[in-house]
């Protein structure tokens, strides 16, 4: 898991969610210049805008971005409708 959104919404969003959902894969935070290199990487559907989330399910090879705000029930939700 990657986080490129504000680091101020690590400890408040990202951390608890991870915990909450019993996550086991390592989560780094991505603070890096210029944005360009990595948003394509990312997503070719980015724009570059955030908040963004990319869920990838390994089980079923599938990917799904989101270039969008969640509410926690609504990242939930969305998170198990991926699994």
């Amino acid at each position: 898991m990657v986080s490129v959104d504000f680091k101020s919404k690590l400890d408040r969003m990202v951390i608890p969610f991870v915990k909450h959902n019993h996550i086991q894969s390592e989560g780094y935070l991505l603070n890096e210049s210029p944005q360009q290199a990595y948003i394509c990487k990312v997503s070719k559907d980015w724009s570059g805008a955030l908040p963004a989330t990319l869920i990838i399910n390994q089980k079923n090879d599938s990917k799904n971005f989101y270039e969008q705000e969640f509410t926690w029930d609504q990242l939930e939700k969305t998170y198990l409708a991926n699994r």
